[in-house]
């Protein structure tokens, strides 16, 4: 790629991205309009969408955890792996996984007012601790978003993931690679357990990606549940030449709530 083509494309970015950041102040005034105040999504107090005292406490990290050194959850074990990763039963083709916080309580609430509701907003909030575990972990890696079922955007107009991108891309300036698709179009919480392990392939190769294939990419997404969709792309990114994948996410299901 020429560095002119380089420059429309940066340009185009920010661009995206500036309008996206003016649209969502706009909306956040006109719901302060109509709903006669804006009180923070988790205390109800404060005259902002989340104040940063819930803030804080919300997103308050554990400290000397132990994780597992494959899928990053949690260990309670006082060993190295999960029983699921010892087992080699979660991934292969995925080398490691972080996902930051637990999905419960007030974390899920404020990620269901994001996804469900629709307050994009929020995403301003979640790219906040996606950019400290990037710096922090897997700086200078290339990210590829895990991309939404097709017609998801067509039907509701937005996905979570795209925001998430494109706040990275232009606030942080963090380099994308649009590498995959999805194939199939039933969502997530409608497959079980099973299906979602063993459901066949949703994910290929994006036809339309002409960039260089990159040695070392790193997956995001909102929520590890069996990690079956980041061991597929993984699988996809591997055959295409990637050598490492790693994978980024907000939060983790606890295993009971699976």
């Amino acid at each position: 790629m020429t560095p002119f083509y380089n420059f429309l494309k940066n340009a185009k970015v920010q661009f995206d991205f500036a309008l996206f950041s003016f649209a969502m102040q706009k909306l956040r005034r006109l719901a302060a309009f109509l709903l006669g105040s804006e009180t923070c999504a988790v205390c109800k107090k404060q005259n902002i969408f989340l104040c940063n005292s819930c803030f804080c406490k919300t997103f308050a990290l554990a400290k000397n955890v132990r994780r597992c050194k494959k899928c990053g959850r949690i260990l309670n074990n006082g060993k190295n792996y999960c029983v699921d990763c010892a087992g080699g039963n979660i991934f292969s083709a995925l080398d490691l996984a972080l996902p930051v916080f637990v999905y419960t309580g007030n974390r899920k609430k404020l990620l269901q007012l994001w996804k469900m509701e629709q307050n994009r907003q929020l995403v301003f909030y979640f790219a906040r601790f996606f950019y400290k575990y990037y710096a922090k972990y897997f700086n200078s890696i290339v990210l590829v978003g895990v991309p939404p079922r097709p017609g998801k955007i067509f039907n509701q107009g937005w996905d979570q993931i795209d925001d998430l991108v494109l706040v990275l891309q232009g606030k942080y300036k963090l380099q994308f690679a649009k590498m995959l698709l999805r194939t199939d179009g039933l969502q997530q919480k409608y497959r079980s357990r099973d299906q979602r392990i063993n459901g066949g392939a949703r994910y290929k190769l994006n036809p339309r990606y002409k960039g260089a294939i990159p040695k070392k990419v790193l997956l995001i997404d909102d929520v590890l549940t069996t990690g079956a969709t980041l061991e597929e792309c993984a699988e996809v990114l591997k055959s295409a030449g990637v050598e490492q994948v790693f994978a980024l996410t907000l939060f983790f299901v606890p295993k009971a709530e699976k």
